[in-house]
């Protein structure tokens, strides 16, 4: 659960950071979608907190270093990020990564060794289902764009 944490902290601060970089290349589309996956993540937070609470996971849990390989498993990499995605491009990169996240918790279940770290983990996994579907519905409002989205008529230059 103390992993968990890390990872989904990890998330959220991702999707604000995202949210940002739209904002600064005038994606204002974009960056409310990835502020509404930071909401959402900071949610996922809480309840890790709240079950931790419950599991009594001790403070120490977290060996230096162990969380690191979780870090990435649900938030985007900005390498896979372009200043003009559309809110399509966004939930499909957002999908990706919740799907590692439900990976997670099912594989936390199955190598549960309490009945009850195993019931905590099926339900973050459950709560992943739903954030999962909840992306699919929002897709429906944004269908994948023409070929040609990304090209710029008036591209960013930088003068050094």
């Amino acid at each position: 659960m103390a992993y968990a944490e890390i990872m989904e902290r990890a998330a959220a601060n991702r999707y604000a950071e995202l949210a940002d970089i739209m904002t600064v290349h005038n994606n204002p589309e974009v960056s409310e979608l990835f502020r509404k996956m930071a909401a959402i993540e900071w949610l996922h937070v809480n309840n890790v907190n709240e079950l931790s609470r419950e599991l009594t996971t001790p403070v120490d849990a977290v060996q230096a270093g162990g969380g690191d390989r979780l870090r990435g498993a649900e938030i985007p990499d900005s390498e896979d990020m372009h200043y003009l995605h559309t809110p399509h491009h966004a939930l499909k990169l957002a999908q990706k990564y919740e799907q590692n996240a439900l990976d997670f918790y099912r594989q936390l279940a199955e190598s549960a060794k309490s009945d009850e770290l195993r019931a905590a983990a099926l339900r973050l996994a459950a709560e992943e289902e739903s954030h999962l579907r909840e992306l699919d519905s929002w897709l429906l409002q944004y269908p994948e764009p023409e070929p040609g989205w990304d090209k710029d008529f008036d591209p960013p230059n930088a003068i050094d």
